[in-house]
């Protein structure tokens, strides 16, 4: 009898025990669940509120600053039209902070040398010069305090006579100094990459932060985590 009453009060307690376990297992998961659905809904949010706004900005001026520890040359995008940045206004954002060189533009897209160095292609042609720049070439006319002339003298090795001319083409409406040549070199770059196809270097080179956004908000950080083919293919179907 008392073995038979034992028995049940150590089933009564077994039975309370596991209760109080499974109560606190399914209030942990009702919370956790609660948290995620609660995360979800405001990252939903955000991400809706960032594509707007970009939906809302796509004709707005855009930024492109080329790095190699100081800032050496930049443009702006706005309808189509660009803007290359003059060679004293780079210098002057060496001296302040992004948040104030941002002005009017939706966007600043920082790229850094890095990004030339590590191109996939060893070669790069410019229909402009009608010419072929090898990677080394192209990292070498970038880095000079005198790219122009550079790429004039010792790359395509022209005469005095014909440099001259080269030059004075070169320094156009458009292009009046050597820090906005480089801005054109690099967006022709970026460019060729396009045309070429390399559409996946260009993404895992902004997953790296070799080329960076500001203001980097939720939805450009979640592009992150992304897979490269998803976002290939949906960049191919909105293509026109």
């Amino acid at each position: 009898m008392l073995s038979q009453l034992l028995i049940i009060i150590f089933i009564i307690i077994l039975f309370y025990i596991l209760y109080k376990i499974f109560k606190s297992i399914l209030k942990t998961i009702i919370s956790l669940t609660l948290i995620i659905i609660i995360l979800t809904t405001l990252i939903g949010f955000f991400v809706y509120k960032d594509v707007q706004n970009l939906k809302e900005n796509m004709n707005s001026p855009i930024m492109i600053l080329l790095q190699n520890q100081n800032y050496i040359a930049g443009l702006t995008i706005e309808k189509g039209k660009i803007t290359f940045i003059p060679e004293e206004t780079i210098k002057e954002y060496d001296k302040g902070e992004l948040k104030e060189i941002i002005g009017p533009n939706f966007k600043i897209i920082t790229i850094s040398m890095q990004f030339i160095e590590e191109l996939p292609i060893e070669t790069v042609h410019y229909n402009q010069f009608n010419k072929d720049l090898t990677k080394q070439e192209l990292i070498s006319t970038l880095k000079s305090e005198k790219p122009v002339d550079y790429l004039i003298i010792e790359v395509f090795k022209l005469q005095p006579e014909m440099a001259d001319i080269a030059k004075n083409t070169i320094f156009s409406s458009d292009i009046k100094d050597n820090s906005q040549f480089k801005a054109a070199l690099t967006l022709l770059t970026l460019q060729n990459l396009i045309e070429n196809k390399e559409t996946e270097y260009i993404l895992n080179s902004y997953k790296e932060n070799n080329i960076k956004i500001y203001k980097e908000t939720i939805a450009f950080k979640l592009f992150k985590l992304i897979p490269n083919s998803i976002l290939i293919s949906a960049i191919e179907k909105a293509q026109p």
